[in-house]
């Protein structure tokens, strides 16, 4: 996928996504709230293993800080969630920040399952052929 190139995904609604959220938070014991879990533990123990069983392999690596490259994010081509260090040891010690940005891109993985193309890696050209109304 070259940098820049846009993709249109089916428009996920506010109450859709509020119910996967419970669905995956229902996984793991005491996680009841979304502010009483560690996020690290639902996505290595519970969510890529899920992943795995539907077919859906995703490695998960750890990349080296750089202020050029977004904190983490999905490419689909290769099937990796990457990470930058400095997220990853702010979920390990249950930054809010940290879990948000995880928890943003677990999102992608699950809602976006059946498009290998879910987003748009252009910040500059970012879903630029759609009307504001569907962005």
């Amino acid at each position: 996928m070259a940098v820049g190139d846009d993709y249109k995904v089916s428009r996920r609604y506010r109450d859709e996504i509020e119910k996967v959220a419970a669905q995956w938070r229902a996984v793991i014991p005491g996680a009841e709230s979304a502010n009483r879990f560690d996020i690290v533990q639902l996505l290595t123990a519970e969510f890529l293993p899920s992943l795995a069983n539907q077919g859906r392999s995703i490695v998960l690596k750890i990349e080296e800080d750089d202020v050029q490259s977004p904190e983490a994010w999905v490419d689909f081509e290769k099937g990796e969630l990457c990470v930058q260090r400095f997220i990853w040891n702010g979920a390990l010690k249950q930054d809010p920040h940290a879990r948000l940005v995880l928890a943003h891109e677990m999102g992608h993985l699950v809602l976006h399952r059946d498009q290998l193309h879910a987003f748009s890696r252009g910040m500059t050209k970012k879903l630029n052929f759609l009307e504001p109304e569907d962005s």
